[in-house]
C-alpha cells in the first residue's frame, strides 16, 4: 500500500482549522475614560453667563444640577458641556453637578454673582453699579483700600477661597441700614478702624419705606478699634444680626444691636466692653465673649447661652433676660444657661467683679459674691439644669443653682 502523502495532509489540517473560523485571542477594548471635571469657566457669573465645563467621561447626554435645581444644559458632548445661569439660582457658592445618562456624577464649584476684577479704589463704585441684593465675590490677596471708607448697602462681600485681606485704615466699613434687604460679609479678613452701621439717607427713606436691615457675618476675622453704631450717628433699624464661624479683636467697644435676635455660633469676641443691646432674643452657642471691663447681654424675652464662655478681665458681666415690663402683670423674661462658664474676674489685689443675671422685668441682676483673694478674681461657674424654674422663681440668686428659668 502506497504510504500517505505528508506534504497533503498538512494542507487538509490548515484547510479544515480554517473553515472552523478558529480565530486568535479577543483584542481587549479600550477602557472607559473616569468621569472628572478638569475646569470650569468662568468660575462666577451672574444669571445670565454661560458656563463651560471641561472633562472627561462625560457621555453623550445627562443632566445638570446648580445648588441642587436642574439646569437644561446648551451642549454636551465627550469632554464638554455648557450651560447658562438661570434666573432665580441662589446666590454665593453653589455645587455645580454633572449626571450623565451613562451613570456617575461629578461636581464643582460655581460662584452665582458678580466678581470683582477691578482695582481697590474702584470697589466702592463696582458695588454701587451692580445694586441691592447683590452677591459680589472678592479676589485672592489683599486688597487695600488706602484709608477709603467702604459702604455698604444691601450686599454681600465674599472672600475668595484662596484667601482674601479687605484693609480700610484709617478708614472703615459702614453698612447702610433702614431700607429692608440684608447686607453680608463672608469668607474675608478685615482690618479696618470700624465697622459700624448707620442709618440710610433721609432722600433715601423718602423713597424706599423704613424697613429694617439683616446684618449677617459668617467666618469673618475683623481686627479694628469698633463694631456697631457709629458714635453720634442713628444706627437705624437692624431687623437681625447674624454672626457664625467668626471673629473680632476690638480695641474699644463692640456693640450688637438689633430689634428681633442677636446670634452668635462658633465665634469669638473680644473686646475692651461688650454690650448686646436688648434685642427681644439673644442666642449665644459654642461662643466666646470676653470683654476687658464689661460684659453686658440683655434682651426683653429670651437670652440663651450655651456652651459659651462670657468673661470679664477685669470688671463685670450681666446677663439679663429684662421681660416686658410694659405688660400688666409684667413679664418674665426667658434665661436659659447651659453647659457655660460666666467669669468676672479682678485683676487688682482685693478688688471685686461681679457676675450678675436677672429674668425678673425690672429688677437688677442679681449678684454672685464669691471672691478669692489669692487668685485675684472672682469667678461664677453656672452648671446646667435639666427642667426650668417656675415664673416666681426666675430670678436666679446662687450661680450654683441657675440652669434655665423661664415662664411656665
Amino acid at each position: 500500500m502506497k504510504p500517505p502523502n505528508r506534504a497533503l495532509a498538512s494542507a487538509l489540517c490548515v484547510v479544515l482549522l480554517t473553515a472552523c473560523g478558529t480565530d486568535g485571542p479577543p483584542t481587549p477594548s479600550e477602557p472607559e475614560e473616569a468621569l472628572h471635571i478638569s475646569s470650569v469657566a468662568p468660575v462666577a457669573g451672574p444669571a445670565g453667563t454661560q458656563v463651560t465645563l471641561q472633562g472627561t467621561g462625560f457621555g453623550e447626554s445627562g443632566l445638570v444640577r446648580l445648588g441642587g435645581a436642574p439646569v437644561e444644559p446648551d451642549a454636551w458632548s465627550q469632554g464638554e458641556v455648557t450651560l447658562t445661569v438661570p434666573d432665580g439660582a441662589p446666590p454665593a457658592w453653589q455645587s455645580l453637578t454633572l449626571e450623565p445618562d451613562s451613570g456617575g456624577e461629578a461636581t464643582a464649584g460655581f460662584f452665582v454673582g458678580h466678581p470683582f476684577e477691578g482695582e481697590p479704589a474702584e470697589l466702592q463704585a463696582f458695588l454701587s453699579g451692580v445694586g441691592p441684593g447683590a452677591h459680589v465675590l472678592l479676589p485672592g490677596g489683599d486688597l487695600s483700600q488706602n484709608g477709603l471708607e467702604l459702604v455698604l448697602d444691601r450686599v454681600h462681600l465674599h472672600g475668595h477661597p484662596g484667601g482674601t485681606r479687605l484693609g480700610t485704615r484709617p478708614g472703615g466699613v459702614t453698612v447702610v441700614t433702614g431700607h429692608g434687604g440684608s447686607t453680608g460679609l463672608s469668607d474675608l479678613a478685615l482690618d479696618a478702624s470700624y465697622l459700624g452701621f448707620r442709618s440710610a439717607e433721609a432722600e433715601l427713606l423718602a423713597s424706599t419705606p423704613d424697613s429694617p436691615t439683616a446684618v449677617v457675618l459668617t467666618a469673618l476675622s475683623y481686627t479694628g478699634s469698633t463694631f456697631g453704631p457709629q458714635a453720634g450717628s442713628d444706627p437705624g433699624p437692624i431687623d437681625r444680626l447674624v454672626l457664625e464661624d467668626s471673629r473680632l479683636v476690638v480695641t474699644a467697644t463692640t456693640r450688637l444691636t438689633a430689634i428681633a435676635d442677636v446670634t452668635l455660633r462658633r465665634t469669638e469676641v473680644a473686646a475692651h466692653e461688650v454690650q448686646v443691646a436688648d434685642p427681644l432674643a439673644v442666642l449665644i452657642d459654642g461662643s466666646s465673649v470676653v470683654g476687658h471691663a464689661l460684659v453686658d447681654v440683655r434682651a426683653s424675652e429670651g437670652l440663651a447661652v450655651t456652651g459659651s464662655t462670657l468673661r470679664a478681665d477685669d470688671g463685670n458681666v450681666f446677663v439679663w433676660a429684662t421681660g416686658d415690663r410694659s405688660a400688666a402683670p409684667p413679664a418674665p423674661g426667658r434665661l436659659v444657661v447651659q453647659a457655660s462658664v460666666v467669669e468676672a474676674l479682678s485683676q487688682q489685689p482685693g478688688a471685686r467683679g461681679a457676675a450678675r443675671w436677672s429674668s425678673t422685668p425690672g429688677a437688677p441682676p442679681s449678684s454672685s459674691a464669691a471672691t478669692s483673694a489669692s487668685r485675684q478674681r472672682e469667678t461664677s461657674t453656672w452648671s446646667p439644669r435639666e427642667t426650668a424654674t417656675s415664673p416666681s422663681q426666675a430670678t436666679a440668686s446662687r450661680p450654683e443653682s441657675v440652669g434655665t428659668t423661664a415662664p411656665s
